[in-house]
């Protein structure tokens, strides 16, 4: 009866990521390096978000905008409005782009970081 139960809780669990290739890594830090998550804590849609980098497995600069009213005006001057979440990309050959809405975020960030993966694994 327990081994059941244990059983049961095995697969209901989600299992840890793999880990990444070292190239993997590499590409993935490279990438993340030009994104910032501005946000804040008790934000709904924010947490969506960063419980999505936490399965995605990546790191992403945090900026606070109710702890650090720098950050505040950066967004504010970048793009446009204190809205948050808001990603900011910042790519050479593209420049800056700010991206609102969880959804959006969470699936840019799902198509960017699965092509990298499929690319390097």
């Amino acid at each position: 009866m327990m081994s059941t139960i244990l059983a049961l809780v095995r697969r209901a669990l989600p299992r840890p990521p793999e880990p990444d290739s070292p190239e993997t890594a590499r590409q993935l830090a490279e990438f993340t390096a030009s994104l910032s998550l501005f946000h804040f804590s008790t934000c709904p849609y924010c947490r969506r978000v960063r419980r999505h980098l936490k399965r995605l497995n990546i790191e992403v600069e945090l900026r606070d905008i109710n702890v650090s009213a720098a950050d505040r005006d950066v967004l504010v001057s970048g793009g446009g409005r204190a809205t948050v979440p808001c990603l900011r990309i910042a790519r050479p050959a593209e420049g800056v782009t700010w991206m609102y809405e969880s959804a959006d975020i969470v699936n840019w960030l799902t198509t960017e970081v699965d092509r990298i993966r499929r690319a390097t694994g």
